[in-house]
This record gives C-alpha cells, sequence and structure tokens, in this order.
C-alpha cells in the first residue's frame, strides 16, 4: 500500500514495511485521464503531492546545445573516438528541431552523427540522413521536407485546434473528429500534445 508504505511480495505472506519515496513519472496528462475514468483518482491524490512538470525538450530550445556538448564529449570518452564538434549553424539547427523523443532522441542522433561524419566537424548538411523530420517548421508546406512531414504537422495542428474547441474534452473530441478515445489517445501522446501545453 502506497499510503501506508507496505507490501508483500508475490506469493509472500509477511507484511514488509519500508521508508522509501516514491517518485513517479508519466508523460500523459493525468487530470484528463482521471475525468474520463481512465485513472483511478485515489491513486492520482496519492501520487500528486510534489508536482514537477518537466517541458519537453522542444519547448527549451536553449538546452540543446550544452546537451549537445555534453553527449559528445560522453561518447568521446567512452569510445575513445577522435575529437570533433558541432558547428554552430549545426547546433543552431539542432535547436529547432522538434525532438518528439526529447532527450532521448538527441542524445542518439548526437552519436549517429559522430559515429557517421568523416569531417572534424559536423555541419549542417550532415544532419538531413539522421534526423527523422526536418528542422523547419513541419506545419507548414513551404518548411515541410517530406511528404510525412508535411502530413504529421498539419495532423497536429488539427488535433489541437479541435481540442480546444471541444474544450479539452476527450471524449467530445473523438467523436468530433469521428475516431476511438483510444486511437486519439495514441495520437496526443506521439506528437506531445497536453492540456497544458496546447490547451
Amino acid at each position: 500500500l502506497v499510503q501506508e508504505r507496505q507490501f508483500e511480495r508475490v506469493g509472500g505472506l509477511q507484511t514488509l514495511t519500508v521508508d522509501v519515496r516514491l517518485v513517479a513519472a508519466t508523460n500523459r496528462d493525468l487530470r484528463s485521464l482521471v475525468a474520463e475514468k481512465l485513472f483511478r483518482e485515489d491513486l492520482f491524490f496519492r501520487l500528486s503531492v510534489v508536482p514537477v512538470r518537466v517541458p519537453a525538450l522542444r519547448e527549451r530550445p536553449e538546452d540543446v546545445p550544452p546537451l549537445v556538448e555534453h553527449f559528445a564529449g560522453q561518447f568521446r570518452a567512452e569510445n575513445n573516438v577522435r575529437p570533433r564538434g558541432f558547428t554552430a549553424e549545426a547546433v543552431e539547427a539542432l535547436a529547432r528541431h522538434p525532438w518528439r523523443g526529447n532527450v532521448r532522441e538527441l542524445k542518439n542522433a548526437v552519436e549517429r552523427l559522430l559515429i557517421m561524419v568523416d569531417d572534424d566537424e559536423v555541419a549542417p548538411e550532415h544532419l538531413a540522413d539522421v534526423l527523422r523530420r526536418t528542422t523547419e517548421d513541419p506545419a507548414s508546406a513551404g518548411g515541410a521536407g517530406t511528404l510525412r512531414d508535411f502530413k504529421e504537422g498539419a495532423e497536429r495542428t488539427f488535433l489541437v485546434q479541435k481540442l480546444r474547441e471541444n474544450g479539452g474534452n476527450i471524449s467530445a473530441t473523438a467523436t468530433a473528429i469521428g475516431t476511438p478515445r483510444s486511437n486519439l489517445y495514441k495520437k496526443l501522446e506521439a506528437y506531445g500534445i497536453s492540456q497544458e501545453k496546447d490547451g
């Protein structure tokens, strides 16, 4: 039991007491899930003692340059590879990328670039084959590098607009756009859409 700080081992008969602090993390909007009866309200209030919202990486592009430097240094140290950096223009391009996979995606991209690029520095022209999406705004046809980029950007914009029209209500939005609620939740998670950020 979370509140009593007690638990029983699977198959065990003895109740054990522990002195721990529980840290829970999610990329879902739990308040909306509680309202939709998809997450237990009592568990939400037990967990939500000191809520801390960590913005997605795309919301804090100023964090990208130091992270790139950190991950590049870490990779060089762990793999004993020759020193190789990123041009200022490449770092700027990385900072404009939407980073749907957040810091993990950035770290993987930095490592792939250091492995694949033979030049002394990673430059903007090296980024196209590594990044999954264009570094420009995918929601506009002019900025979309591929048809897929444009489609994903347009779909995200459409979903945010429909959510706003329906006051953030998931069920009403799903009905309005003619899709199952479960499918809408998957789309919101894939595009990193939340009431706090996009409402």
